[in-house]
Formats: C-alpha cells, sequence, structure tokens
C-alpha cells in the first residue's frame, strides 16, 4: 500500500474533517449520513490536506463485495441501499480529490483498482433493485467520472492513462452505460442522462486513442456487450437522435457529439462492415444534423475550436462515407439532402475545411449520384428552394450551376406519372433470330428466367431456347440479373436501363463510329459500350472482348466473356454495357464499374447489322484502295435516322 493510503494519515487532517472522516469510518455500512457531510465538505479543504482524504476512501473500499451479495440475497433492500450509496459517495470524493489536486500515479491507480473491484457490483445490485428511478444513472455517472479523472490527471498522463484503459471489461461497462442512456425512457432534456452520456462520449473521446492497435480490448469488448457491427451501428444512431432531439447551446452539444466523432472518424477508416451498417441505418442523416446543431448556435462558432474542429470532423466522415460506399441505391447522398445539407451552403461560418467538402458534395457527390432516381428526385424538389444568391461564397457557384444543367437533362429521362418527358415505351427486338418481328416491349413475352430476352410468341420463344442459343445465355443473364438487384432498388433496376438508353440514343452517331472502326480494324471483335457516370455528365467508349482493361476491372472474367458472346450471338439484342459510378461496395475502380447487359433501345437487329455492313463495305473499299475515310460518319449517321423511323412508325 502507498504510504498516501495509509489510514494514518487521518492525523494530518484538521479537527472538523478527522471528526467527520472517523465518523463516516464507523458509520460505514449502517447509515450514509456521516458520509454525506463528508462528501460536502471535501471541497472545502486546503490542498494541502485535500490527499489525505484519499486514506478514508481507500479504507471505506478495502471490504468484500460478498456483503452486497448477502444483503441482496437476503432481500434487505434498505441496507443494500445504504451500502451503495456510500459506494457512490467514496467515488465522488476521490473523483473530487483527484480532480483538485496532483496525486502520485501509484496511489492513484491503486485506489482505482479497489473502485473497479466495486463498480460492477454497484452497478449490477443498483439496476436488479432500482432504488429509485435515477439509481442507475448515477450509479454510471460515479464509475466514470473515477475512471476519467484517473486517466486524465497526474505526473504522467500515459501511465495513468494505460494503467485505466487495460483494465479488463472496462469497455463492457462503458457499452452497458452507453445503451442504458441512449436508451433511456427519461427525457431527452434530462439533466442525469446528459451528465452520464457527456462521460460516456468523453471516454470515447480520450480512452480510445490505441483502438487500431493489436492489443486493444476495447472494440471486442464493446461487441461482446451489443453483438456486432449492426447493433453499434444502432446505438450510434440512437446517440445522436437522442442528443439532436433538442435544441442545444454549443458548447453542452459538443460535450455530447465530439467524442463520438472522433471513435467515427477512428473507425470509417479501417471497418468496412460497420460503415455500411452505419449507413443502412442512417448515419449520413445525423451527421448533417449534427453540423447543422452546431453551425446553427447562439453561440458563434468562430469562438470555439473545438466545435470547429467537430464540424470539420463531422464533414470528413461524410466525405469518406460518400467516396466509398454511396452506391447503395444513393441512399447517402438521398439522406444527406433530406437532412439540409444544402442549407449549409449560406453559413458564412462554416470552416474552411467543411467548406471544401461542400463544394466537393455539389462538384462531384451529387452530380454522380443523379444515376439513382431517388436523388435525382429529390434534387428536383430541392432545387428551387436554394437560392444561389445567398451562398456564403462564390466557390459553390460553378458547381451548382453545372450540377442545375445536368439535372435539367436527366430530368428528361423520367418517366414519373405527372412529369414531363417521359419515356417511350422501348421497342423490343424478337429475341429469335429467324424472326425478325419488332414491336414494343409490353406487347412481347419475356424470358420469365433472365427477363432480358422478349419473344413476339411462344413459339419463338420455344423455339429459340431448343434450337437457338438461349439456353446457354439464359443462366449467364439470370446470374447477373440476380447481382444487380443486390446493388441497385428495383425502381434504380428501372430507371438505369432507361437513362442508358437515353445517352445512348444522344450519342448514337458517336457510338456507331466507333464500334465501325472496331470492326475495321478487328472484324471478329465483339463491342461493349462503356458508360462513365462517375462525374456526373455521361462519357461513352466502346471497348472489345480483347481489351486489357475488361481483365484490370473484373475478378471474374468468364462471366463478361460470356455475356459478350451472348452479345455477338443475339446479333446486338443483347448489348453488354459497363456502367461505371462514382464509388462501389469497396475501394478502387475494379468495384467501380459493374456490368449491365440488357437490350438498346435501337431497332432490333436493324443497328447492329446495318454497322456490320458498313464497317464490311469499309475495309471491301480500304483492299480495293478506295478512300472514304470522312464517310464513316455520315454513313453511320444515315443509319441512326432509319432506326429512328423504325421506332416511331411503332
Amino acid at each position: 500500500m502507498h504510504p498516501l493510503l495509509k489510514l494514518s494519515n487521518l492525523v494530518k487532517l484538521p479537527p472538523k474533517y478527522k471528526k467527520l472522516a472517523q465518523a463516516a469510518i464507523s458509520s460505514y455500512g449502517q447509515s450514509d449520513d456521516a458520509l454525506h457531510d463528508l462528501v460536502h465538505a471535501v471541497p472545502s479543504l486546503s490542498a494541502h490536506a485535500m490527499p489525505h482524504v484519499l486514506s478514508v476512501c481507500y479504507r471505506l473500499l478495502e471490504g468484500d463485495s460478498s456483503v452486497l451479495r448477502t444483503l441482496a440475497d437476503e432481500e434487505n433492500a434498505t441496507a443494500l441501499g445504504v451500502r451503495l450509496c456510500s459506494l457512490a459517495d467514496t467515488f465522488g470524493i476521490v473523483t473530487t480529490v483527484l480532480g483538485a489536486v496532483d496525486i502520485p500515479d501509484e496511489p492513484a491507480l491503486e485506489i482505482w483498482k479497489r473502485i473497479w473491484y466495486w463498480a460492477v457490483p454497484l452497478e449490477t445490485y443498483t439496476i436488479q433493485f432500482q432504488l429509485h428511478e435515477s439509481a442507475t444513472i448515477h450509479a454510471y455517472t460515479f464509475i466514470l467520472s473515477a475512471a476519467l479523472i484517473v486517466a486524465k490527471t497526474g505526473f504522467d498522463l500515459r501511465a495513468r492513462r494505460d494503467g485505466v484503459v487495460s483494465t479488463p471489461k472496462l469497455w463492457c461497462l462503458i457499452t452497458r452505460a452507453w445503451l442504458h442512456l441512449a436508451y433511456s425512457s427519461k427525457s431527452a432534456h434530462d439533466k442525469d442522462v446528459t451528465l452520464a452520456l457527456k462521460k460516456v462520449v468523453f471516454a470515447l473521446r480520450h480512452l480510445t486513442f490505441d483502438i487500431l492497435e493489436p492489443e486493444s480490448n476495447c472494440l471486442t469488448e464493446i461487441k461482446e456487450v451489443i453483438g456486432g457491427d449492426s447493433q453499434l451501428a444502432a446505438l450510434i444512431i440512437q446517440h445522436f437522435v437522442r442528443v439532436l432531439t433538442v435544441r442545444r447551446d454549443m458548447h453542452d452539444l459538443l460535450s455530447l457529439v465530439d467524442g463520438v466523432l472522433v471513435f467515427l472518424g477512428d473507425l470509417s477508416c479501417h471497418f468496412e462492415s460497420l460503415c455500411k451498417q452505419l449507413i443502412e441505418h442512417g448515419i449520413c442523416t445525423q451527421l448533417v444534423r449534427c453540423c447543422r446543431a452546431l453551425l446553427t448556435s447562439a453561440t458563434p462558432l468562430e469562438s470555439s475550436s473545438a466545435a470547429a474542429e467537430a464540424v470539420i470532423g463531422a464533414c470528413d466522415i461524410l466525405g469518406l462515407l460518400l467516396e466509398k460506399y454511396c452506391m447503395a441505391a444513393g441512399r447517402s447522398i438521398d439522406e444527406a439532402l433530406s437532412a439540409g445539407v444544402l442549407e449549409l451552403l449560406y453559413i458564412s461560418s462554416l470552416p474552411d475545411d467543411a467548406r471544401e467538402f461542400l463544394t466537393d458534395f455539389l462538384d462531384v457527390f451529387l452530380p454522380a449520384s443523379t444515376v439513382y432516381i431517388s436523388v435525382l428526385i429529390r434534387l428536383l424538389a430541392k432545387i428551387h428552394t436554394v437560392d444561389p444568391s445567398k451562398f456564403a461564397s462564390h466557390m459553390y457557384d460553378a458547381p451548382w450551376q453545372a450540377l442545375l444543367e445536368l439535372v435539367r437533362q436527366r430530368s428528361s429521362v423520367l418517366s414519373e406519372p405527372g412529369r414531363e418527358g417521359g419515356v417511350v415505351d422501348t421497342l423490343r427486338a424478337c429475341h429469335n433470330l429467324n424472326c425478325n418481328a419488332i414491336n414494343t416491349k409490353k406487347t412481347f413475352k419475356v424470358c420469365s428466367r433472365c427477363l432480358v430476352a422478349h419473344y413476339c410468341s411462344e413459339l419463338c420463344q420455344r423455339a429459340d431456347y431448343r434450337g437457338g442459343d438461349h439456353r446457354t445465355q439464359c443462366l449467364d443473364l439470370q446470374e447477373q440479373r440476380d447481382y444487380e438487384k443486390s446493388l441497385f432498388t428495383p425502381r434504380d433496376l428501372r430507371f438505369i436501363p432507361r437513362l442508358l438508353n437515353h445517352e445512348y440514343e444522344q450519342n448514337a452517331a458517336s457510338i456507331g463510329t466507333q464500334i465501325v472502326k472496331l470492326w475495321r480494324r478487328n472484324p471478329a471483335a465483339i463491342p461493349c459500350v462503356k458508360f462513365d457516370l462517375s462525374t456526373g455528365p455521361c462519357r461513352i467508349e466502346v471497348l472489345a472482348d480483347d481489351d486489357p482493361r475488361l481483365r484490370h476491372l473484373f475478378d471474374c472474367e468468364d462471366i463478361i466473356l460470356r455475356l459478350l458472346e451472348a452479345s455477338a450471338q443475339s446479333r446486338g439484342r443483347v448489348w453488354v454495357h459497363l456502367l461505371e459510378l462514382r464509388a462501389g461496395p469497396g475501394v478502387g475502380g475494379r468495384a467501380a464499374t459493374e456490368l449491365f447487359p440488357r437490350p438498346m433501345r435501337m431497332a432490333g437487329s436493324t443497328w447492329w447489322d446495318g454497322l456490320r455492313r458498313i464497317a464490311d463495305a469499309y475495309s471491301m473499299s480500304e483492299l480495293e484502295g478506295v478512300e472514304r475515310g470522312w464517310e464513316v460518319e455520315e454513313d453511320v449517321q444515315k443509319l441512326v435516322g432509319d432506326c429512328a423511323e423504325i421506332i416511331s412508325s411503332h
């Protein structure tokens, strides 16, 4: 035992305090009145005498916790209540002393071990007996206060902090406290809950410094209590919901969110599964709400560098999630818009780093997400409410105007009821190569397995499946469609093909010219069309089946080769598209490009066969020594017109 903790130090206290301490020791376990008196008297002690009170606390904490179990078994609620209240008061005295004067590290950590010995029994029996409504909340407050004051004061902060953080099952208790407080039935205004939550947030900020280290038991213990990534994500969301439900002073709000933001910042860079769960539970909404609450507080943001850092941290996390995981049907962007992210454009006190995020949001994330119908529809509703003349920075002007133009173009593709620019029904060619029937999609029968091949009759469908190529194509197409369902919502799976058809038709002459030139170089090549929507405006490129880039885009290249073969066998009734988006479920270009085999809204095989004839004609001319270079574009443009006439006639 360290000399400072020996009871002989009692004689060094002033007479009044010595008497109170002796009374507290003698009545400990029978009455807590004397201990209450000591609690109220300790703050008035001199700095010289205050450390000696720790010897009293150590003496009170020396006993065996079995006494609590005995009282619980006897159902002696009164005696148990006295014991539990006395424990909480003792923890409170330790917190007061360590917060007021410098105590050597050794006795501080020694008394922390005794506090921790009693902490879990205090928690357990307080919850079991529910002595009064706020008893559990008070117990958590006293325990966490003691842990934090030991970890954050002293001569060697690293040693003190390590001594507390290395305590087995500490994070189990902190997590139980967090769960209890976040889901408490008490009002969000309740001061006891708010104070206890601040302790949890402080722990998340200052005791998770080694969370990414292999020897850290923080995440392991958190998940031991909570279950897994989904449950942890739900808890984080519930914390924000509870904290942001009421309007708070900026400093009050900051103490309730900054630690959670630090915790999220560490996790979002390294734990993909948790990030996906956070997005599923709506973290983007909460991050935007948090920024708005801090920025619109009555206290100016400029008066608190910590608040500015919190806003920057929230924006950084949001940017990271949007960069790496926004492929989930644009949900992240949609939620950010719904939560009012565009209203941040008006706030002049926004820190520069956060302003850069907003610029990227307008210039990169929003345009790239207009491929998702939910984002596009929400943008159509939002843009009329935004007043560019009130923007806090001219940095926003150019990307905002570019976004407006893109939304205007994309909105013409929508076929939602009541919207202008609806898309006409798509034409299909009968998938049976021996049939040249062309008609609107709704008049044809679709293969119920792959949902790609269309037939004018059951007879054609049966003949193609038995004698044609669809028996081998169908499974590949079905497999790819099933995979698409895991990436996109049903609404997006209806909208994206219309968008690609729209872009195809707008650029048909250019695409056709690229295909002709491809076939002139290699008549056996199978073309696929790459739609790059990763920056918003569509960039289109034609790739051949032997293009090395295809091998780099996909881990499993056999599926794309089989689909390209199906495209060639069907003579254009199925086209393989590459859909490049801003971000995918992982990192990098490999995950950002998706296969999208679909029929094009061109006039059946007229387009494919026509381009093939043009390519063959120019190849023959070259063999004959006749130069016709610039006429390729003219011939392709004429073919575009022929297809348009077929479409209009149906």
